[in-house]
This record gives structure tokens, sequence and C-alpha cells, in this order.
């Protein structure tokens, strides 16, 4: 029986995959060639504060166990749930700043999966937000 290949994650702070970050090296070079041309900027370009140092709040309702293969509530989910892409977003995730994440991130396949969800939702009193 074959293994699953290993799932790419998108960076919890914005565009893209976590493996496709260009190097710090490569960034320094960029804003050392960007910032004079610019007139602005610096060339000590900041770093992305790694999910390890990401201090999220505390979940304030956790999932039914019946939801436990949907739902998750690890750090990596909320934080890559917490904000949309614009700029503005990506910026505050990329200093590690998520004042409101979600309390859990749902991934229901089927219809069945998504009606539970939405039960547990009202039942918990519970806001929730669906995104593609």
């Amino acid at each position: 029986m074959a293994t699953a290949a290993p799932r790419r994650r998108r960076k919890h702070w914005g565009w893209g995959y976590e493996d496709e970050q260009p190097s710090y090296d490569e960034v320094r070079a960029a804003a050392a060639t960007m910032a004079p041309v610019l007139g602005f900027g610096d060339t000590e370009p900041e770093r992305p504060v790694p999910l390890e140092e990401v201090e999220l709040p505390a979940p304030r309702i956790e999932p039914p166990a019946e939801l436990a293969e949907v739902c998750a509530t690890d750090a990596y989910e909320r934080a890559a749930h917490a904000y949309g892409k614009s700029y503005r977003d990506v910026v505050r995730a990329f200093r590690g700043r998520f004042d409101h994440p979600p309390d859990a991130v749902a991934h229901p396949t089927d219809e069945r999966e998504l009606e539970a969800v939405l039960e547990w939702c009202q039942g918990a009193n519970a806001a929730g937000s669906c995104e593609g």
C-alpha cells in the first residue's frame, strides 16, 4: 500500500507555500537594490515571525469529539485562517499579530459533515464563516 505524499502547507502569514520562500540573503540583496531606486525602504528587511513564536489566544470553544476529523484547533490552522490575503492582513500576519484568530477551523468534505459543523456552531452559539 502506497503512502500519501506529504501535503504542502501554505505560509501561515501570506501568499505561497512554506517551501517557496526566498532565502534571507536573497531578500536582503533585493532590498539593497530596490531601496535606493525607490528612495525609501530599509536594506535590512524584516523576517516573518515563525509560527512557533506566535502567541495565539486560547480557543474559547472546542469542537466535539465527533467533529475531530473535520475540525482543527492547532496554531497553524488558526493562524492561516485568521486573515485574508490583502496587504494589510499579510503585514499583520508576517509580524505575528493575530489578535482574534478563529477558535477552530472546519474542513468538511461533504454535505453531511457541513451540516454537523453548522449544527454544532448553532448549538454552541458560535459564529461561523465560510471561505472557498
